[in-house]
């Protein structure tokens, strides 16, 4: 007797997208898998439209780690170029860029996120609290010791991409301190060169600040120093100590009203200012000074320490004492400030 051949892939297909509480409401799609980007990211033609595709419910390694070579060729072998139904809640009417599904691909009851797991290639994702409907394969995966759980203490993906992210992030921070450096570097040989304390570029906050002050008043652009009743440094060292060669140590200036509670950004104004260096083990004499007249609340100075005023070259803790003198206004400030 013929016999019809009955093929049960799509009733698996239908049944598969409802037991699954998230996707309830998923619709199903007929697709082709044209590229692997990884072993839970790939890249399907649907309607003649490419979308890149998330397998949901699971996490593979990244690259650079154990098991992803191994994990991204079991993909391909088992769907790259391969028609493939797609089970997603995503409306593809909107045109997403990206969707999240459960792919399953020909000869395979389960979607290709189950067999990963099974073949303990990825691990499960639990969001929101909730438990991933491959928790049983999983456990038993990682019971039979498969794939990545041969390992006695394999690195989850999210850890990793946290460890990457951080220093990415570190490295970014090193590069723009080193920047940092060179410009304070190359202000420093412009002055040794020239004699002259290149301006400070205004920042934006010190332009929101020229028109804003207290409670939001309309402040800044008018200040003199004459308005300045609160004044303090910020002394460092801009090069390395040596016995056989001058140091520098770099000052900038903060001025407040006191009155006025706030900042205050004074130009086109001058004010006399004096520093001098002490070494904290004797205050009697100064070891440097320095005097100039500054014309701005962005002006620095730079005190040349000359070759030969340290006891010990290898480091000494100095202070810095500076004073602004013009009329009636006499301020006086003072900083510590650790030389290596």
């Amino acid at each position: 007797m013929f016999r019809h051949k009955t093929n049960f892939f799509p009733l698996v297909l239908f049944l598969s997208c409802l037991v699954v509480p998230s996707i309830l409401f998923a619709k199903s799609y007929e697709g082709k898998v044209v590229n692997v980007i990884s072993a839970d990211t790939l890249i399907i033609n649907i309607g003649g439209k490419e979308y890149k595709t998330t397998l949901d419910y699971i996490d593979a390694p990244e690259q650079g780690q154990n098991f992803y070579d191994e994990a991204k060729q079991f993909v391909e072998k088992l769907a790259l170029d391969q028609k493939v139904k797609v089970c997603t809640s995503a409306d593809l009417a909107l045109n997403p860029q990206v969707i999240t599904a459960e792919v399953y691909v020909p000869k395979k009851t389960d979607p290709l996120n189950r067999e990963l797991v099974r073949a303990g290639l990825a691990w499960c994702k639990i969001e929101n609290g909730e438990k991933s409907p491959y928790d049983i394969t999983y456990s038993l995966a990682k019971k039979r010791k498969l794939g990545l759980w041969a390992d006695a203490n394999p690195q989850p993906p999210w850890e990793y991409r946290k460890i990457k992210t951080e220093q990415l992030r570190t490295a970014e921070e090193n590069k723009r301190k080193a920047e940092e450096e060179r410009q304070k570097n190359a202000e420093l040989v412009r002055f040794v060169m020239t004699g002259k304390t290149p301006e400070v570029p205004k920042t934006q906050n010190n332009s929101n600040n020229d028109n804003q002050g207290k409670n939001g008043a309309s402040t800044g652009k008018g200040d003199k120093i004459s308005d300045v009743d609160l004044f303090a440094i910020h002394a460092w060292r801009t090069r390395s100590v040596d016995a056989n060669q001058d140091s520098f140590i770099e000052v900038s200036f903060d001025y407040k009203s006191k009155e006025a509670g706030r900042h205050i950004f004074w130009r086109n104004d001058t004010v006399d200012c004096n520093c001098m260096v002490y070494n904290v083990n004797d205050v009697s004499t100064s070891i440097a000074t320095e005097q100039k007249t500054l014309t701005s609340e962005n002006d620095k100075m730079f005190i040349k320490i000359p070759t030969g005023k340290y006891s010990n070259p290898t480091g000494e803790k100095v202070f810095v004492k500076c004073s602004i003198q013009k009329n009636q206004l006499f301020l006086e400030a003072q900083d510590d400030c650790n030389i290596r």
